[in-house]
Parts: C-alpha cells; sequence; structure tokens
C-alpha cells in the first residue's frame, strides 16, 4: 500500500515543465534576497521537489548544516482537474472502489459520485458526527 501511496503522491507532485521552470527561477531569486537578509546560503544538489504546496515546516537546527523539511503537505490537483479522480487518486479514499474502477476499465470517476456514495454508506453504517457537505 506504501508503494501506491507513494504513487499517488507523485502524481500530485508532478506539474509541467514550463510551470517548474517558471517558478523555479522565481523561487531562486527570491531566495536570494532572503539570503541576504539572513546570511544564510544553501548548497543543494539534487535535493529540489517540485509540486503544490499546502504546507511545509522546516528543522531549524542551525548545528546540523542541513535544511530539511520536517514536513510536506502536498495540495492535491483533484480539484484543479474539475474534481475527477483516477484510480491512483481513488486509492487513499477507498482501496476496493479502485479495485473497481481498474477492473471495469474505468479512467476516471467524478468526486461528486464518490462523494454521494460515501456519504449513503456512512448513513447506513450509522455513524455519527459532522455532516458532509
Amino acid at each position: 500500500m506504501t508503494d501506491k501511496k507513494n504513487k499517488v503522491s507523485e502524481s500530485f507532485r508532478k506539474a509541467d515543465d514550463k510551470s517548474e521552470s517558471g517558478n523555479f527561477k522565481k523561487f531562486a531569486k527570491e531566495l536570494a534576497v532572503l539570503s541576504k537578509k539572513y546570511g544564510v546560503v544553501i548548497k543543494s544538489v539534487g535535493g529540489v521537489q517540485f509540486g503544490n504546496v499546502d504546507q511545509v515546516v522546516y528543522s531549524d537546527d542551525n548545528t546540523s548544516g542541513d535544511l530539511l523539511p520536517t514536513r510536506i503537505k502536498w495540495a492535491s490537483k483533484i480539484l484543479e482537474n474539475d474534481g475527477w479522480l483516477t484510480a491512483e487518486e481513488l486509492e487513499i479514499l477507498c482501496p476496493k472502489c479502485a479495485d473497481k474502477m481498474r477492473g471495469n476499465k474505468i479512467a476516471r470517476v467524478k468526486l461528486a459520485v464518490v462523494a454521494e456514495v460515501i456519504r449513503k454508506q456512512i448513513k447506513n453504517a450509522g455513524v455519527k458526527g459532522e455532516s458532509v457537505k
């Protein structure tokens, strides 16, 4: 299951080359300003990741000489794709549903349909909690 989650996570992080290049150049320019301001220069070879970042927290341990993210939350591109899910993306929410999609050779499913199915399953199971909207 971990490999499948990594593949899904990787698909969320993929961005087109043009966007990556432009964003990287802007980032490098802003990073140079920060380096001058704080007197910190980063030397990184091959450690750059691209994607829609929802949240990132870096280690602030200056004794190690490493600048590592201690937590990264990648933003899902599901909403950017008009609410469509592939089987790989659905795997996180419902592995059985993803298997069913593959078995029926369904390429994508509307997120609203998945949400409605989950609402019905929760209601039928008698689970109490916040309502899903």
